[in-house]
């Protein structure tokens, strides 16, 4: 765990060396004890969680199963929105997020655009929530010099979002969701929270060097942080936004 550090201060290179030897180190110690740390931690954020669901009044109907949002991914997005002065949301790929967002939207109000490329699970959760989830086509775009597949979203650029939650579309090995930079490059806010999950995989890290490295070129003052259980979570924050590294 002390690669993580110099890279929750912002450093470049502990997560340079977390990108290469992080996910074999993390696939190893799965196979041989990790797991039992990993759970243990995520059983921490379901208590919190849920802790803070009941003092908001809000029904607890989420499982943080399979390939859907870890409780440490839903814990972070619950504070940040409830805490911070939150009132755009842009994410990407819909799911048990959407129905926190969704039930949140009721207690204060924010915009929410979620984009998601699978029109039936689109549909699936559209069922289970108030606002438009938006169905995106994926393209092929020139995004930093590399050719990837993103979401059809010019109508979405307009304005920056405070808070940008990536976790879609599909992941790859190699810049996974790198369509994402395309709000960065267009200058999010003074005040912004980019929260990446899967951040524990090579291809998410790929696309977070690049975020760090737009920022600074930007002149950005920024933190990040991780955040970890049975999935890793990749925190980004400016100005107003920074105590999302302090969660």
């Amino acid at each position: 765990m002390k690669l993580i550090k110099p890279i929750d201060a912002g450093g470049r290179w502990g997560l340079r060396l977390f990108k290469w030897f992080g996910p074999p180190c993390l696939s190893l110690a799965r196979a041989i004890q990790h797991p039992a740390a990993m759970y243990g931690q995520e059983l921490v954020y379901e208590r919190l969680f849920a802790n803070a669901l009941t003092r908001l009044g809000l029904e607890n109907r989420y499982y943080a199963t399979g390939g859907a949002a870890s409780f440490s991914l839903l814990y972070l997005l619950l504070r940040a929105v409830t805490e911070l002065p939150v009132r755009r949301v842009v994410e990407c790929g819909c799911g048990q997020s959407s129905l926190l967002l969704d039930a949140l939207q009721q207690l204060r109000p924010i915009e929410i655009t979620t984009l998601e490329h699978d029109r039936e699970w689109a549909q699936r959760i559209q069922q289970q929530v108030q606002y438009d989830i938006t169905c995106a086509n994926l393209v092929e775009r020139v995004v930093r010099g590399r050719r990837i597949s993103t979401y059809n979203t010019d109508s979405e650029l307009d304005t920056p979002p405070d808070l940008l939650l990536v976790d879609g579309p599909k992941a790859n090995p190699k810049y996974s969701r790198w369509g994402m930079l395309q709000w960065v490059e267009r200058e999010l806010g003074e005040d912004f929270l980019i929260l990446f999950d899967d951040a524990n995989r090579r291809g998410e890290i790929d696309t977070i060097e690049e975020t760090l490295s737009l920022l600074t070129a930007q002149g950005r003052t920024f933190r990040t942080r991780f955040y970890y259980s049975v999935k890793w979570q990749f925190v980004v924050a400016g100005g107003k936004f920074i105590p999302a590294t302090f969660f």
